[in-house]
């Protein structure tokens, strides 16, 4: 009875027979309560399952942001618990973000910004509101920096991985050679 309540230990229940009067020794009630444990079930033998890892804050971030439909089981679970009430209205707030940015819908800009202020987003949406007219250019022109930043971004890594090894010439040689 104690066996299939969960109770495991040899020693523990030679000392629970032995009040009830029986008078062996501990290995014997040891050895049997081994045996018992080799022929039972896989999850006798199995370790205790640990708890799944928390995902990091970047993969929570990627994971909230998702489709729900497009998650594994495991990661679908996960965004289930996380949509706790304080988080609701943070997680709707970055997805309407997300897709008036993806969409260009420059319209719900000032709406956004309204919500974003009173939901939990207060730094963000007042320097939207700072920027609002660069935000909005940014949602309705189709110029983008892009192409200039990615430029930037290589005449740097060239910049720091010459860094103290060679002159100006082979600098700029570099850098010409490179574009």
């Amino acid at each position: 009875m104690r066996w299939a309540a969960g109770c495991r230990n040899g020693t523990g229940l030679w000392r629970e027979i032995r009040e009830r009067g029986f008078t062996g020794q501990s290995g014997i009630v040891r050895q049997w309560a081994t045996r018992q444990r080799r022929q039972g079930p896989a999850a006798d033998r199995a370790p205790p399952a640990k708890p799944p890892k928390p995902p990091t804050p970047r993969k929570a971030v990627r994971l909230l942001m998702s489709e729900p439909d497009k998650l594994s089981e495991d990661d679908r679970q996960f965004v289930l618990l996380e949509l706790s009430p304080p988080i609701v209205p943070a997680v709707d707030l970055s997805k309407a973000f997300s897709t008036m940015i993806k969409n260009g819908l420059a319209d719900q800009l000032d709406a956004w910004i309204a919500a974003a202020e009173t939901g939990g987003f207060n730094g963000f949406a007042r320097s939207l509101r700072q920027d609002r007219d660069a935000v909005h250019a940014a949602l309705t022109l189709p110029w983008s920096t892009g192409p200039v930043e990615g430029q930037i971004n290589r005449l740097k890594v060239v910049k720091r991985s010459m860094y103290g090894r060679a002159g100006f010439d082979l600098l700029r040689h570099r850098v010409l050679a490179v574009a």
